[in-house]
């Protein structure tokens, strides 16, 4: 067997750090020769979005088994659907149809992957990080997707928790990006200065940033300091995030969460004892009783990574 993961993008975001994982959970346990190609170049407009269609198309056609995101699910589809042997699994982060993607991203998501996904099971499958979007992807599309949620190694957390003492007037923003819903966080920011707090957004690249506190870590370990030091997270985010990375490692170290509502960070948030709020003055709300915030990261156990092979096991047997 023949197994390809193929993906794109400049950058080491959470979502390529999950595609990832389920790569190395597959090799691990399907007897085939795996390789991994990953288009680093920026590609923008129709002419390089061809391009970057036609170099998908040509690696897919030299594989038995592909696992890729949905800006390259087309071409690979084109790629394989002549031989009945070939299957692709197809990596779904989320699904939010206002978080700016060209409206030609969805229509093509919608009218002819996920159509394809729910005519020909045998073929295509879909890949989700949470249980909300498993259950969005049967409800609306009638397409039944494979759960491999985010996994975590609990050591790391646990030692960061014991050892970093609580500072109860820092706030951790979340990971700045443009998916931060800039117009939140200006309301946020004064409010939270007005109570004596100190706040920061987290990043792990140089970022020419004036109007918010943004702070950049050289170091994952002094990030994950920073976030076990902090006394909550506020990530707000203006897009429905799939399984937010930064949220999950916060819970870990001890750092309650609170969100806006939607997807898998609200998912998330719930489960491990943090708020939901609804607007800035909600959130200040809830941030002036912190007896109703907690964190709790035994409820994230079935996500430690040792579940690994657990959660892959019906993909294996799906491509095998």
């Amino acid at each position: 067997m023949r197994l390809l993961y193929l993906s794109h993008g400049s950058r080491h975001t959470g979502g390529y750090a999950h595609e990832q994982y389920l790569f190395e959970a597959l090799k691990a346990q399907l007897p085939a020769e795996s390789r991994e190609i990953r288009f680093t170049k920026h590609f923008k407009g129709p002419l390089a979005w061809l391009r970057l269609g036609w170099m998908a198309f040509r690696e897919a056609k030299k594989a038995d088994r592909v696992i890729t995101v949905a800006r390259l699910a087309w071409p690979v589809w084109l790629a394989i659907r002549s031989n009945p042997d070939k299957q692709m699994l197809l990596v779904l982060h989320n699904y939010d149809p206002n978080d700016g993607k060209p409206k030609l991203f969805y229509r093509l998501l919608d009218r002819f992957l996920l159509k394809i996904a729910s005519a020909y099971p045998e073929r295509v499958h879909v890949v989700c990080v949470a249980a909300c979007w498993k259950k969005l992807f049967r409800k609306r599309f009638g397409v039944e997707a494979f759960l491999y949620p985010n996994l975590f190694p609990s050591e790391p957390y646990q030692r960061l928790r014991r050892e970093v003492n609580k500072n109860a007037k820092l706030i951790h923003l979340g990971q700045w990006s443009a998916k931060a819903n800039q117009i939140l966080y200006r309301k946020m920011i004064p409010l939270l200065a007005q109570r004596g707090y100190t706040c920061f957004f987290s990043s792990p690249e140089a970022v020419e940033q004036k109007e918010f506190p943004v702070r950049h870590f050289l170091r994952k370990e002094d990030y994950l300091a920073a976030l076990a030091e902090s006394a909550a997270s506020i990530i707000l985010n203006r897009v429905r995030e799939g399984w937010s990375r930064v949220a999950h490692e916060s819970f870990l170290l001890g750092t309650p969460v609170v969100c806006l509502p939607g997807g898998g960070l609200e998912e998330l948030t719930r489960l491990a004892g943090g708020r939901v709020g609804h607007g800035a003055e909600e959130i200040i709300g809830i941030l002036d009783h912190p007896e109703t915030l907690s964190a709790n990261p035994e409820s994230l156990a079935s996500f430690h990574a040792d579940h690994a092979a657990e959660y892959v096991q019906p993909l294996v047997q799906w491509l095998k």
